[in-house]
């Protein structure tokens, strides 16, 4: 992979009342759960990755001292970046986040608001993969016509 070729899909950025650092940590330690990044950093920071496997390690801060700070294409794997654009650049994320977050007023904990919110990513998830490869009785469906009665 070039340089010109590994987009960086989000930054840390730091402000009053900015919680870009903790939702992008959230969706990386997503990421880190579901195998999603390449394997060279899996292999590299097998620690660190354990670490947030066990909830030790928020992913903020797997974010800022494993991936220095940048959500980039060269840190996932080639599923990984593929449903980043599809869920995370076009702004479903912030979304989901956004109304799991109101449900709970309160601030939380990194890993309460992640617990919350996991569920959510993994269902989008879900459905992004079925969309990629659906199931022959879904083409079928497509495909046949219905009689109504």
């Amino acid at each position: 992979m070039t340089e010109s070729e590994d987009q960086v899909y989000a930054q840390m950025r730091f402000g009053p009342n900015d919680d870009s650092i903790e939702r992008l940590g959230i969706f990386v330690a997503w990421l880190v759960n579901h195998r999603l990044l390449r394997d060279e950093i899996e292999q590299s920071a097998s620690r660190s990755v354990a670490r947030v496997r066990l909830q030790d390690l928020t992913g903020s801060e797997f974010l800022s001292t494993v991936l220095h700070g940048d959500l980039r294409q060269a840190h996932l794997s080639e599923r990984g970046n593929a449903f980043t654009r599809a869920y995370f650049v076009t702004g479903r994320f912030n979304d989901d986040l956004d109304e799991v977050s109101s449900e709970h007023h309160q601030k939380m904990d990194p890993w309460v608001r992640y617990d919350h919110i996991a569920p959510v990513i993994t269902k989008a998830y879900e459905a992004w993969r079925l969309s990629l490869h659906p199931s022959p009785l879904t083409r079928l469906a497509k495909i046949l016509p219905f009689r109504r009665k």
